[in-house]
């Protein structure tokens, strides 16, 4: 947790909220994080420039009420080490879903996921080979991008997107399923 970060002292035991977010930025020796206990993230997740954290778990959390940032396009933050990005029960993020530059990073799924009101934003993750989120119906924006290990975009549950819907720079990529999609509006093609 950065020195100018607010300690996490508001989770509470019966309703698993976490008041004000949650930023995790800059650390050499966390090697694991466990969320286990918070359901709702009331603002953003952010977890960026992780030397060592390996893994992290959040099996309870439903919802977050803000962004979920992990890693990014700046040296430091990136994560270094994260194999696997998995939320077994989140349901909705309001804000936008944001993974980059994760040089390990080999899978991002969340099989109860419907509904990101912001952007979906996966890039520049080389070891990516997996992006698989069955139930995600509604997105505000897809971009997948330079993800070199990339084989398979799995949205089959995709009917709504409201913005850009970009996938380019995937050189593996062999199957995307968006068996369900009825509408996406615009095509700005600009990062």
């Amino acid at each position: 947790i950065s020195e100018d970060s607010k300690p996490c002292k508001d989770v509470s035991a019966d309703d698993g909220l976490l008041q004000g977010g949650l930023v995790i930025d800059g650390s050499s020796t966390l090697t694991s994080l466990d969320l286990t206990g918070v359901k709702i993230i009331d603002g953003d997740f952010v977890l960026n420039g992780q030397e060592t954290l390996a893994s992290f778990s959040a099996p309870d959390l439903t919802e977050v009420k803000g962004n979920i940032i992990i890693g990014g396009q700046a040296e430091d933050e990136r994560n270094a080490k994260l194999a696997s990005i998995t939320f077994p029960v989140l349901e909705k993020v309001l804000g936008k879903f944001q993974v980059s530059s994760n040089a390990e990073l080999t899978n991002v799924s969340s099989s109860k996921l419907e509904t990101i009101e912001g952007e979906l934003k996966i890039d520049s993750c080389t070891d990516l080979s997996t992006i698989d989120l069955p139930l995600l119906s509604t997105s505000g924006g897809i971009y997948v991008s330079s993800n070199k290990a990339l084989e398979q975009l799995s949205l089959p549950s995709l009917t709504s997107n409201t913005a850009r819907l970009t996938v380019k720079g995937n050189e593996n990529l062999a199957d995307i399923s968006l068996d369900k999609l009825t509408q996406s509006i615009g095509s700005d093609d600009s990062d």
